[in-house]
């Protein structure tokens, strides 16, 4: 994908709650698909400096997601599953596919997490802090939880964008109910 494919892709799956609550699949076999995959999860974090991202994001549903790390590199995990997790934070967090929209949210404060890395080698993270939220974050992608079903308290919202947020899910719940 170009980069003007991939931020479409982001653009597109905002508010796309049909999308983005879609658990998304095992990884079974790393292939020349997930590592387009991969670089495109990349491209996407550097044009719009995320600190995260998962390919539900995109409208794709595979287990895999970009992360950044304390030093700002771009870290990739396949089928990534929490390991562990210690204590608690109460931090302020935002999402690409609801911009404009932040709230504090109770995540872990320290987590270990083990994944495949492009060559099909398990690899473990171990995150802390802002890094730790992140990657909950982008967990929570792969399970199509959303970060606005969690944030406690007062919610950012500057632009009056989680009324469309709010809007859609009434519509699929009224959409469920029949």
């Amino acid at each position: 994908m170009k980069n003007e494919e991939i931020l479409n892709a982001l653009t597109s799956h905002e508010f796309d709650l049909e999308t983005l609550t879609k658990k998304s699949e095992t990884i079974e076999v790393i292939d020349d698909e997930i590592k387009e995959i991969a670089k495109n999860l990349e491209i996407a974090m550097k044009i719009t400096r995320a600190e995260g991202i998962s390919a539900a994001q995109i409208g794709i549903h595979k287990k895999i997601i970009a992360y950044r790390s304390l030093s700002d590199d771009i870290g990739i995990l396949i089928n990534p599953e929490i390991i562990n997790k210690k204590g608690i934070q109460c931090e302020k967090e935002g999402c690409l596919s609801f911009p404009h929209i932040f709230g504090k949210v109770y995540r872990s404060k320290e987590i270990r997490v083990k994944g495949l890395n492009l060559n099909g080698e398990e690899v473990f993270v171990k995150a802390q802090n802002r890094i730790a939220a992140v990657l909950l974050h982008e967990l929570d992608h792969l399970n199509g939880d959303l970060f606005l079903e969690k944030i406690n308290g007062r919610i950012e919202d500057p632009y009056g964008q989680k009324r469309i947020y709010d809007a859609i899910k009434k519509k699929l719940e009224k959409g469920s109910e029949r």
